[in-house]
């Protein structure tokens, strides 16, 4: 190389102009609709010893395959000639590619590679198409919570793969807020449509469904698709209240509880109760409740709550509590009772568990007497110890049930009551559902089904304390909060359970949702609840993986019913990435109420379909730009790359780069390559692919001609090139040919290339006779010349005085030129 090409050289190496590469940048994947339009963003970068040639025309081409077949759209044609219904929209000569294809078919389904021409190349780089019949749901972010009062957006975003024709965004209930909408482009270059909607949060948004729906014209219908999102905000507590139980008239001596009622998101951390009295307000407790196990007039006043989480407070308005004092007759009488029945324990040993369950003797009784006995001060302080009287009135069921309209309702009911009241838990019974604490009656068990107001039937039994209902024929209006009474022990239970109708169901719920191990059993749970356990959803997966299916009905932690399906698989790398939706379908009278939710599978996987992309594809020749690019499907990516070589038996690394790049290709990078994928989880080589360097044979100096005693001549021509060649000889000029009277001709292949050709030839050659070894491929010929050594024929024996005679002789004219010689020169000098 000279001095100038050499500085060229470095200068060109400061600059980074020659680090320029051959590169497409366009989306790895586009999902479009059949019957409407797909725009595929799209450039290109080429190497900078290569920018002159990029002079019009020059046109681009898109192939269903890496080689340069399959051609779908070329540029240079008319629009009616490509099997691709498409629009080169960039300039080539100005890197860009952008194109549209109009009138999608599902068919064009496909993954597409651009050749660009000039320079010529085609790129590795390429773009997956998937042409459905369904949009795909908008997203809708974020999805996070909120604080009431602040301003808050909900950005809803659909994909618009046809730009020309966007879809149209609408939101189910604009939140008295506003709506922006705007094209917007994405991290790959493709366009989306996204609407913002900016509102101010209030509690009354808490766990409202909020639904954006993107809508495609395609030809003259429209296709659709919704994305319900959730909202949820957190506020300070609202519409704290107190509530008395029992609600009538409240008398010295009796088990009273105020409750303190509020809704808060977070639910209120801290509970506080006030007593208020003139000027002074007094803290009587931190609990949710404020009971008073055995009243006394003096607890009279008014009372009020404060409830409060970490966003806020709020304060109830205050109650006046009353209480009314026993008539000292009234007072008399208990006592009297209660000393009967207990004057014949001496002591609290004495006293059975039994004897603590008074008929109508109230404790409050005795200890505002002031003349209570002994025993019956020893009895009342056993039974505390006992902790006979520490059971208290409590209900347990849900807070909170969605029903369907049309169905039924399963409302799992049980409760607790003091122990003083247990003796009372006696037919007739019965069970009262009203819809506020004290009144508003809308079934009583006690009636006949057709009486009530709310078509329900008590499946538990009262006296068993076991309270469960189901409700049927459900309708909108049956959405209120419902509180129990039990009778006996008549008492109002606290809180209530709010009964939501609704006339679509909830999507059911799958899980896990992570990342799963190719090979490893997987299973996804799909749950939905089971409101009405007599008609339960059917749990239907739209894919099995060639697994198994178990359905159960299993009971959730507040009691209610779901139905659980759960799909146990092997995991494939195949999953990888793949929708799987679970319906679950209601049955609701004659009709059928679905809702569905979707999982994209995420599988974990080593690398798959490792192959070896040679480019450009057609004939290699010496001194080009040649790239063999590693391309590997794996999860997570590719980590390693490793590239090999294959001679005989010997293999050697050559790079740890996806791609190996020959700059100025020689013959001798010729031969079998493959490469090495690896991630965490495994690797894969590729298959081997053959790397032919084409070239002009070249004639090696191992070629030579030798002669044996038997006068014939062996000449052996050695040549290698690309494709192989092919031998010929000549003589004078003239071809021979094999198996001739003159001689013979047998050829060999070796290894890279290399072709050995032998000629034999059984008679001499004569003095004007040259032998030429010619070796031919398509790309040239090369030609040798061997020299081969012609003897003289010997003369005839001459006897031995010929010679001894002439050797005289020409001794003796030796001497007489010398004399005479000497003798000229002698005159000369005189």
């Amino acid at each position: 190389m000279i001095a100038t090409e050499k500085l060229l050289l470095i200068s060109c190496l400061f600059q980074g102009i020659i680090c320029n590469e051959f590169k497409a940048f366009m989306p790895q994947r586009i999902k479009a609709l059949s019957g409407s339009c797909v725009l595929i963003p799209c450039t290109f970068t080429i190497e900078e010893r290569l920018e002159s040639a990029m002079v019009e025309p020059a046109r681009g081409i898109w192939m269903t395959s890496y080689n340069f077949r399959h051609i779908v759209f070329d540029s240079s044609r008319h629009y009616g000639e490509n099997t691709l219904k498409a629009e080169l929209l960039g300039k080539v000569t100005n890197k860009n590619c952008t194109t549209i294809i109009h009138h999608l078919k599902t068919s064009d389904s496909k993954s597409y590679f651009l050749r660009a021409d000039p320079p010529k190349y085609t790129f590795r780089e390429n773009v997956t198409l998937e042409v459905v019949d369904s949009p795909d749901r908008p997203a809708i972010s974020p999805s996070s919570e909120v604080k009431e009062g602040a301003p808050t957006s909900l950005a809803c975003t659909a994909p618009a793969p046809c730009p020309r024709e966007p879809p149209a965004l609408v939101w189910s209930d604009t939140l008295d807020g506003s709506v922006e909408i705007e094209q917007v482009e994405q991290q790959d270059g493709t366009k989306a449509v996204s609407s913002v909607l900016t509102f101010t949060a209030s509690h009354l948004h808490h766990n409202k469904d909020i639904t954006c729906t993107a809508q495609y014209p395609v030809g003259s219908e429209s296709k659709s698709a919704g994305k319900v999102s959730t909202l949820h905000v957190l506020y300070s507590p609202k519409n704290t209240l107190v509530l008395i139980n029992p609600s009538g008239e409240i008398h010295e001596g009796d088990h009273v509880t105020l409750s303190c009622s509020s809704n808060a998101n977070p639910a209120v951390s801290r509970y506080t109760w006030f007593k208020v009295k003139g000027d002074n307000i007094n803290e009587k407790s931190a609990e949710q409740n404020l009971t008073f196990t055995d009243i006394d007039p003096s607890d009279s006043g008014l009372y009020y709550c404060e409830a409060r989480n970490e966003h806020g407070a709020e304060n109830s308005t205050a109650v006046q509590l009353n209480v009314a004092f026993l008539e000292i007759a009234s007072l008399t009488n208990s006592v009297k009772q209660a000393s009967v029945k207990h004057s014949l324990f001496r002591s609290t040993s004495e006293i059975p568990e039994q004897t603590c369950a008074f008929t109508d003797f109230q404790f409050g009784s005795l200890k505002t007497h002031k003349n209570m006995i002994a025993t019956e001060k020893l009895l009342l302080i056993s039974c505390l110890f006992q902790g006979i009287i520490c059971n208290e009135f409590k209900v347990f069921m849900p807070q909170r049930i969605k029903a369907l309209s049309g169905s039924c309702v399963l409302i799992p009911c049980t409760f607790t009551i003091e122990e003083r009241f247990e003796n009372d838990m006696i037919e007739p019974a019965r069970g009262i559902w009203r819809t506020s604490l004290y009144s508003g009656n809308v079934f009583d068990s006690s009636k006949d089904y057709g009486e009530n107001t709310l078509k329900a039937e008590l499946l538990g039994n009262v006296t068993n304390k076991n309270c469960t209902t189901i409700i049927h024929h459900l309708k909108t209006s049956d959405s209120k909060s419902y509180f129990f009474r039990a009778e006996p022990p008549k008492y109002n239970f606290y809180p209530s359970v709010s009964i939501e109708i609704v006339d679509s169901p909830d999507r059911p719920a799958i899980s896990p949702s992570s990342a799963v191990k190719e090979r490893a059993p997987t299973s996804l749970a799909c749950t939905a609840p089971a409101p009405c356990p007599r008609e339960p959803p059917a749990v239907v997966w739209s894919d099995t993986l060639d697994g198994s299916v178990e359905i159960e009905q299993v009971e959730q932690q507040d009691g209610t019913k779901a139905v659980s399906s759960v799909l146990t698989f092997t995991a494939s790398h195949l999953h990888h990435n793949k929708d799987i939706t679970c319906t679950a379908q209601y049955p609701v009278e004659s009709e059928t109420k679905s809702a569905e939710e979707v999982s994209t599978l995420h599988v974990l996987y080593s690398p798959k379909n490792t192959l070896v992309l040679i480019n450009p594809s057609g004939e290699i020749h010496e001194g080009d730009h040649v790239t063999l690019s590693c391309s590997s499907n794996a999860n997570p990516a590719v980590s390693r790359y490793t590239w090999f070589k294959v001679k005989g038996d010997n293999i050697t690394e050559k790079s740890v780069e996806q791609d190996l790049t020959f700059t100025d290709i020689n013959p001798s990078d010729s031969g079998l390559y493959y490469c090495e994928a690896r991630n965490e989880h495994g690797a894969e080589n590729s298959t081997a692919v053959q790397l032919n360097v084409a070239c002009m044979p070249q004639i090696s100096h191992e070629s030579s001609c030798s002669k044996d005693d038997t006068e014939s001549i062996t000449c052996i021509c050695v040549s290698r090139g690309s494709p192989s060649p092919i031998t010929e000889w000549r003589i004078a000029g003239n071809k021979l040919e094999n198996n001739t009277d003159r001689g013979s001709i047998s050829n060999s292949k070796l290894e890279d290339h290399t072709m050995r050709s032998t000629l034999i030839l059984l008679e001499s050659l004569a003095k004007n006779e040259a032998i030429q070894c010619l070796s031919k491929n398509r790309i040239g010929t090369a030609s040798f010349q061997f020299h081969v050594f012609h003897e003289q024929k010997e003369a005839p024996a001459t006897p031995c005085i010929y010679v001894v005679m002439g050797t005289a002789a020409v001794q003796m004219l030796s001497t007489i030129l010398v004399f005479v010689f000497i003798m000229k020169r002698y005159v000369f000098e005189r």
